[in-house]
């Protein structure tokens, strides 16, 4: 087969991909246990649990305390900041318009390593998101430690003086 060809077919599998993974449960979705809300419909949500969810990025949080929003893309409606933690001690999920995969391995009920070397596509994203994306690289190739709270996940990083904030979108499909 030639170069040509296969870079064509790599090309449609990661489009396929990309815009397949459009689909979501709303911009202002919060993954609960109440009545009427996407997690009802699945019957072992696994709250407190790392592995097996689909964690939506909310926030970085800096040691004086102050919260910054991940940025939105305005042109690409697509633009997501979630990673899973699979059963398989894999992560992946995306980040702005890439996507990311990598290994992790959990020591004990709050420490974590993410290896540091995870793989990431290298689509041109726009100008306004590069900087949560770089923040959000650094910050996930850091981490040292993590909280379960409820349906909030909390890594830890830079001698946990900082936070990157999920919160559980759905169950990843491991």
């Amino acid at each position: 087969m030639k170069t040509t060809n296969k870079i064509i077919i790599i090309f449609f599998f990661f489009s396929v991909i990309f815009f397949s993974s459009c689909t979501d449960f709303g911009e202002n979705t919060v993954v609960t246990k109440t009545n009427n809300t996407p997690c009802d419909s699945i019957p072992s949500y696994r709250e407190g649990k790392l592995q097996g969810i689909v964690w939506k990025f909310e926030s970085f949080e800096d040691s004086s305390g102050t919260i910054t929003l991940p940025i939105k893309s305005q042109t690409l409606p697509c633009t997501k900041y979630e990673i899973t933690f699979h059963t398989n001690d894999t992560i992946d999920g995306y980040i702005s318009c890439n996507s990311v995969v990598g290994k992790f391995a959990v020591i004990d009920d709050s420490t974590i390593i993410i290896d540091k070397k995870f793989t990431t596509t290298l689509t041109g994203c726009e100008e306004e998101t590069i900087s949560t994306e770089e923040k959000l690289y650094s910050g996930l190739r850091n981490v040292s430690s993590y909280k379960i709270t409820g349906n909030k996940l909390h890594l830890y990083y830079n001698q946990k003086k900082n936070i990157l904030n999920f919160i559980a979108k759905s169950l990843a499909n491991n």
